[in-house]
């Protein structure tokens, strides 16, 4: 009674055809070929297990994707006595999370691959310093963020400042074509200069 999208009448005769309600609606020429003997199709309920298990595993793989997001400190002295204690770089990600374009770009380029994930856990100590026109941040935050941006003289976003432990500028980026490859290849200039 249901419906089948194709289905073949006859064994001898190998041709498609469309059943509805076990009448046939359309048949195919006879001159139409298949690769085939027969065509069989899954049942509704075999469908819907199958979606069921593709959703659940899509869920876990977004979960999995969500665990492994990168630490993001808002406080530089505590990122820069991180950094000396691992012996890494600091990144400063000078950003505008909520209106900034190519901050975005960056973001969704770079920052959240699996590569850069895999390189920063490896190297650096990540710090977003962030200036947000429809959020409003604490005022210490803010004043924070502003002295930052003059030291290191932020003049658009993003910028990228990378620090060694000691806090001396090292480099200085922002979005660049090419992926992580080529942010990390960027990143490795710094430490060789280092």
């Amino acid at each position: 009674m249901g419906f089948s999208a194709f289905g073949f009448l006859h064994e001898k005769e190998l041709r498609p055809a469309v059943v509805v309600g076990g009448k046939i609606v359309w048949q195919a020429p006879l001159t139409w070929r298949t690769v085939s003997r027969r065509f069989e199709f899954i049942p509704t309920h075999t469908m819907k297990k199958i979606a069921l298990t593709l959703i659940a595993f899509a869920a876990l793989a977004f979960t999995q994707a969500r665990a492994e997001e990168l630490t993001w400190l808002t406080d530089l002295p505590k990122a820069q006595a991180q950094a000396k204690a691992e012996k890494k770089l600091v990144l400063m990600n000078f950003t505008g999370t909520d209106w900034c374009p190519w901050c975005w770009k960056l973001r969704d380029e770079v920052f959240k691959t699996p590569e850069f994930a895999a390189y920063a856990k490896k190297n650096l100590v990540l710090v977003e310093v962030d200036f947000p026109r429809k959020k409003e941040l604490p005022a210490d935050q803010k004043a924070a963020n502003k002295e930052l941006a003059a030291k290191y003289e932020v003049k658009g976003y993003p910028t990228v400042v990378v620090l060694d432990a000691a806090g001396k500028k090292v480099g200085k980026t922002g979005y660049m074509k090419g992926g992580p490859a080529a942010f990390t290849k960027e990143l490795d200039s710094y430490q060789a200069a280092k």
